[in-house]
């Protein structure tokens, strides 16, 4: 089925914008199905002749396996964790223990019938007999809430539907729980980004209408929870956002004897900004926010009374060269004192701290290498131990634990044989607003004579950049497979990333994206300029927000990639807040509603800046059918305009694959990656094979060029060294 251009579009602001592959919108209408599986055939043939995808996933088999299970959590005499299957099936919970082996949670009469279901998230009470888990039917992330009683082997609740990621709190004085749901008779819009969601105190096995709703009443717009409950199980703190990485009201409860006695009070906290509340073991409030400083901060306050920030007290606090990420309390048995394990991003890295409650510091923990720490956690009935996963470049996930009063670290598990020495290591690139734009560099040793020199390296840029999440040193078969053919593997942290201050952040926020695609670009050019890579020799690979930027930096500036391969990108941003997910990011890329935004979107909109007769990159477009947050249609509509408009509609390809937006089994994993890979590749190859000083594409930028002044205010000296 040929695309044709259909008279469409809307007026914004007085300003006429066609749209000539809405049509593309209609996921159910059997032309855009029947268009869509002419892609995935058209790409097939293509790719059985061109790519190499079996030979790298073989690579990348060789390079994931074992599949590693997920960090233990302890309750008790007894840890829960994840096991991810070596094929196609769903992750499965399971429970071990000091004195018993391990086994599937659903592996017993009484829960066996969920076996074979999608497990999206799980939760447990403070003691560890109840379970909250979210299990989908699909490939979707639309779950339902099922409450197990882990002692006596049932089913206390459940299927309760609109519960889409919901926190969970078993409260055992009330013998209920709260929850987040949408309320009866509001529509999902299939998303997560559900409108007027509310906190509710649910009785197990009664009707819905018999829940009470204890907050949220009055809220029309998206809305994302968490909540906590105190060690004792009387304090509960609720945080609530209008969307992702938003900023942020809090408000804590005692829990009351009785149902009808909730009783919120709000907690003054920074406006505008992120805060985390939460019990410290001394009873008192802790928060955890990048509101009072550039750099995010730990204070105290007392819970009972309603201070003002200006009173709170200040704990731990994040410099220029390290921010401050996360902390956890712990115990110290031999002392008989509390302490506070910080974890900070420092120099592109992390590293964690040891602190008494009053902040001061007098350890650090022995990390293994330049890496990553995630996920410090603890009993909360017997917090003398901490686990976390490391990981680096060289080393995949591994746990670790740590004991408190002796310092001791021990690894747990086994990992793989080092497959490539590599290095890794922090760099700034200027940006043409005066901003230093960090990023990660990974590459192999010399010693390993996998490393080409730099007049022959060719790069695979990673990004992400959006929502407050950074890039830190990992295991990534991806980036092994590409370094041992002699690349070079970046990680770019754009403005709009997290890890480098409230100011990094905020300026890639609504009008400031599109500063944050000229920071790809501009890194993109310095690596050039540099000699790291032969030029136009540079493949762009994103997901979600990444793959809305690489599509945006390569269509202003073609000539730079060799390919761009974007997963489940966003492109038409004039019309992204009217699906889906797309309501609760307004406050990341504004709306075309408002018309500074609109400016600001239309300048960079990858759909919206597709220019008739240019030679763009080759592209991979790769959209999910069950994606319930980026709808396939973004990389329908503008796979559509590139192969009408472009002049190579050959080498533009759109993939729809099963699944949805978050975490796939590790066979689809495999195969999503292989095709990447080989994609990518194959691209760079035949990029070189092209005539020496041969520049077919564009090299001009958008016509659509950003206005400096709105971001020269923002400055970080390129002495600074860069710093979740």
């Amino acid at each position: 089925m040929s695309i044709t251009d259909e008279p469409s579009g809307d007026f914004y602001h007085g300003v006429w914008i066609a749209d000539p592959f809405r049509w593309l919108e209609d996921l159910r209408n059997p032309g855009v199905i029947a268009w869509s599986r002419q892609q995935n055939a058209d790409f097939m043939t293509f790719a059985s002749s061109n790519l190499d995808v079996n030979g790298f996933r073989q690579t990348l088999t060789e390079l994931a396996r074992p599949a590693v299970p997920s960090q233990p959590i302890w309750r008790g005499r007894r840890y829960f964790l994840t096991k991810e299957a070596s094929d196609d099936r769903p992750a499965e919970l399971w429970v071990g223990g000091r004195d018993r082996g391990e086994q599937p949670v659903l592996n017993t009469p009484g829960f066996s019938h969920l076996r074979g279901k999608k497990l999206t998230m799980y939760q447990l009470s403070l003691d560890g007999s109840i379970a909250a888990l979210q299990l989908a039917d699909d490939d979707t992330e639309v779950s339902a809430l099922y409450i197990l009683d882990l002692l006596r082997d049932r089913i206390l609740d459940g299927p309760v539907g609109g519960t889409r990621y919901s926190p969970v709190i078993w409260l055992s004085k009330l013998k209920r729980f709260l929850y987040v749901r949408t309320p009866a008779g509001i529509e999902q819009d299939s998303g997560n980004a559900v409108s007027g969601r509310r906190v509710y105190l649910r009785e197990p096995r009664t009707p819905l209408e018999l829940d009470v709703e204890v907050l949220g009443a009055g809220l029309s717009h998206p809305s994302r929870y968490s909540l906590t409950v105190s060690r004792d199980e009387c304090w509960i703190v609720a945080t609530h956002s209008p969307g992702p990485a938003a900023a942020t009201t809090v408000c804590i409860a005692r829990v009351p004897d009785q149902v009808q006695d909730f009783h919120w009070i709000s907690v003054q906290t920074p406006r505008n900004a992120i805060t985390t509340v939460f019990i410290g073991p001394d009873g008192l409030g802790y928060a955890l926010t990048d509101g009072l400083h550039d750099s995010c901060g730990l204070y105290r306050f007392d819970l009972t009374k309603h201070v003002g920030t200006d009173r709170w007290e200040t704990i731990i606090i994040g410099t220029q060269h390290a921010e401050l990420r996360e902390t956890t309390f712990v115990h110290d048995r031999r002392r008989g004192q509390d302490r506070i394990l910080a974890t900070w991003l420092a120099n592109g890295a992390h590293r964690v701290t040891v602190h008494a409650l009053d902040g001061a510091q007098f350890d650090t923990i022995p990390l293994p290498g330049f890496g990553t720490v995630s996920g410090i956690g603890v009993d909360p009935l017997d917090s003398s131990t901490a686990w976390f996963t490391y990981t680096d470049p060289s080393r995949p996930p591994q746990v670790f634990e740590y004991d408190v009063s002796s310092g001791a670290l021990t690894p747990h598990g086994t990992t793989h044989r080092e497959r490539t020495s590599l290095s890794s290591k922090r760099a700034d690139a200027p940006s043409r607003y005066g901003n230093d734009i960090p990023m990660l560099l990974t590459m192999g040793r010399p010693t390993t004579g996998t490393v080409a020199s730099p007049s022959e390296r060719r790069a695979l840029m990673s990004i992400y950049g959006g929502f407050g999440v950074t890039s830190t040193p990992h295991y990534s078969p991806t980036a092994i497979a590409w370094i041992e053919q002699g690349g070079l593997y970046v990680n770019v942290d754009p403005r709009g990333s997290g890890g480098y201050g409230r100011a990094w952040r905020e300026a890639g926020l609504r009008v400031g994206k599109a500063a944050a695609v000229h920071d790809i670009i501009d890194v993109a050019e310095w690596l050039t300029q540099n000699e790291m890579v032969e030029p136009g020799r540079i493949s762009l690979y994103g997901t979600s927000n990444g793959g809305l930027l690489a599509c945006a930096a390569s269509i202003q500036r073609p000539d730079l990639f060799s390919s761009v391969t974007a997963v489940a990108p966003l492109t038409d941003m004039l019309r992204y807040d009217r699906s889906a997910a797309g309501m609760s990011w307004r406050n990341e890329y504004g709306s075309s509603a408002s018309p500074a935004d609109f400016t600001a979107l239309r300048q960079y909109s990858p759909y919206h800046n597709v220019v008739a007769d240019v030679t763009y990159p080759p592209t991979l477009l790769i959209a999910f059918q069950q994606d319930t947050r980026v709808p396939a249609f973004h990389a329908y509509k503008l796979g559509g305009k590139l192969q009408s408009y472009g002049a190579r509609p050959e080498d533009i390809h759109v993939l729809t694959l099963r699944g949805g937006h978050g975490a796939r089994p590790f066979d689809d994993s495999l195969s999503l990656l292989s095709q990447v890979m080989a994609f990518a590749s194959w691209a760079d190859a035949r990029k070189t094979e092209a005539v020496p000083g041969d520049r077919s594409s564009t090299s001009e930028p958008s016509k659509w060029s950003s206005p400096r002044p709105v971001f020269n205010d923002l400055r970080r000296p390129s002495s600074r060294r860069p710093r979740r």
